[in-house]
């Protein structure tokens, strides 16, 4: 079953058909999904929208697999987090002052690297994390590898999963079951808001900005990374065979310019916004197309290409950090 909507941002009901997709990441189903594209505004999304949407996410679906740190933290990057943003480094390491100098210098290079961005949340042990749409937990856990306290300081929500139990009951995160919408928050409660490839999931983003918006405290930040439509993968590559269209699951797709004016409607001020380089969306794109690229070519050419995309502002994923003020 599907139904008609209005643009969620300037509600609009004038749009254009961009293409017509199936489920080519995970075959739920057989069914053809029209992507759509707002004249008025810019918005790109599914029309007519799906209703009942727990079909389409299987139990292999990659959110929810088996629970995994999302990085190796090594001391170089913990070290960053201890100097720059006043994380607990558990192992410190003296060492003399050359070694020192010479160890800074590589921090400020990982500084730099896209895999920091959500770590980029100056430490404080009273402050406040949720990660809406948790899925398997691996952000919390990674956060709690670095020294942040699962029982007051880590929360998770999401639509109940296998591993949501062991998250709360073996690790302790504080975890919420169910939907963001229909769940009562409390206002002006948490310090940081994590969206980590999740708004394009929602319904209604505008509505879920604003929700967030409410239970950030003043001065609050929201952390997003979200497929940017507006990539050479999605506009000129792949198209429909692009792996981040992911329908009927990813209900809307975003430019920078959408992302900011969603944020901006919603009362935030945009702190960063930048594109990320991700390499593994784009092998799986030509996979659909039917091409298995060798580890030589995803080395050598997709990632210089991918480089060159980013330079000229056409990357496959959008970081964004913004602020309630």
């Amino acid at each position: 079953m599907k139904q008609n909507i209005s643009c969620n941002i300037c509600g609009s009901n004038n749009y254009k058909l961009i293409f017509r997709v199936k489920d080519l990441n995970y075959r739920t189903t057989d069914e053809e999904f029209s992507i759509v594209k707002c004249k008025k505004c810019g918005l790109v999304y599914i029309n007519p929208q799906p209703v009942n949407l727990e079909q389409y996410y299987p139990k292999t679906y990659i959110p929810y697999n088996s629970i995994t740190k999302d990085a190796v933290f090594k001391l170089p990057l913990r070290k960053a987090l201890e100097l720059f943003y006043g994380y607990p480094c558990k192992e410190f390491v003296s060492v003399n002052l050359m070694a020192k100098l010479r160890h800074i210098h590589r921090l400020f290079e990982i500084n730099s690297k896209d895999n920091f961005f959500l770590y980029r949340i100056p430490y404080n042990r009273t402050k406040k994390i949720l990660d809406v749409g948790c899925g398997n937990g691996s952000y919390l856990l990674s956060l709690k590898s670095l020294g942040w306290d699962a029982r007051t300081q880590l929360y998770g929500i999401d639509f109940p999963n296998e591993t949501l139990k062991y998250l709360r009951d073996i690790e302790h995160i504080n975890i919420i079951e169910g939907n963001f919408f229909e769940t009562d928050l409390p206002e002006n409660f948490f310090e940081v808001v994590t969206l980590r490839h999740v708004l394009e999931h929602f319904s209604a983003p505008a509505s879920t900005l604003k929700k967030i918006f409410n239970i950030l405290k003043h001065g609050g930040v929201v952390l997003i990374n979200v497929p940017n439509f507006k990539s050479i993968e999605a506009l000129l590559i792949f198209k429909e065979k692009w792996r981040h269209i992911d329908a009927p699951r990813h209900l809307f797709h975003f430019s920078p310019k959408v992302l900011k004016r969603l944020l901006t409607d919603a009362g935030f001020s945009i702190k960063h916004m930048s594109l990320k380089i991700a390499s593994s969306p784009f092998i799986k794109s030509l996979e659909h197309c039917g091409y298995h690229a060798p580890k030589s070519v995803e080395k050598y050419i997709i990632k210089n290409m991918l480089k060159l995309a980013k330079l000229f502002g056409f990357s496959g994923e959008i970081l964004c950090i913004a602020i309630k003020k």
